[in-house]
């Protein structure tokens, strides 16, 4: 008897040793980690994630996600991860997530338990690619010879695109150099632009 508890031992030592190893290196991530139970309760909350969510790790043990972010619900990510659950299968994903502004990579794993959750917030690369795919477009269509009007406003709702709280617009000098012509400004309402078309400078 006393030899199979001295055998025991070691085998509990070496699970406390794996469990705080794990813990160590999830705690160190630079990822968000988060872990749910069946009944979409926080059972695990890693520190990146908590910053992410601008929450402390204490404050959303045990509680419910949805209760604790209800604007999440009908979302992409909601769906995927219902979807994960049911299925039994791994899902990657890149989304944007309107309620906070903010694109995230997310990977999630179905567990015995839940749900496994990695993610990273991917918001500067996807706001480069995006610079890069419109600059690209507006090439396109200078090279294309596309109307002045048309490029003009792809122009605008680019910038506009990189700076939400701007409206643009576009205006010509007349002929005589003393009056202004509307050229392009989706964002603005057109009565506007009707009333200062062709107003003098």
């Amino acid at each position: 008897m006393k030899r199979d508890v001295s055998e025991r031992k070691p085998v509990e030592e070496s699970l406390k040793d794996s469990h705080i190893l794990l813990v160590d290196t999830l705690e160190s991530m630079t990822d968000g980690f988060v872990a749910l139970d069946k009944n979409w309760h926080y059972t695990y909350v890693n520190r990146r994630a908590a910053e992410i969510f601008g929450r402390t790790p204490e404050e959303l043990i045990g509680k419910h996600i949805w209760t604790e972010f209800p604007e999440g619900i009908g979302q992409r990510f909601y769906h995927n991860y219902y979807k994960a659950v049911e299925e039994q299968k791994p899902i990657i994903m890149e989304e944007y997530y309107p309620p906070w502004n903010r694109w995230f990579e997310n990977r999630i794993y179905p567990t015995r338990e839940g749900l496994s959750i990695f993610f990273q917030e991917i918001t500067k690369r996807k706001r480069t690619e995006q610079l890069v795919n419109n600059q690209n477009q507006l090439l396109e269509m200078i090279a294309s010879g596309r109307p002045l009007a048309e490029t003009m406003t792809a122009l605008i709702l680019f910038i506009e695109s990189q700076a939400p709280d701007m409206l643009c617009s576009i205006m010509l000098l007349d002929e005589d150099g003393k009056h202004i012509r509307h050229l392009a400004a989706p964002g603005l309402p057109r009565e506007f632009m009707q009333a200062i078309d062709g107003a003098p400078i």
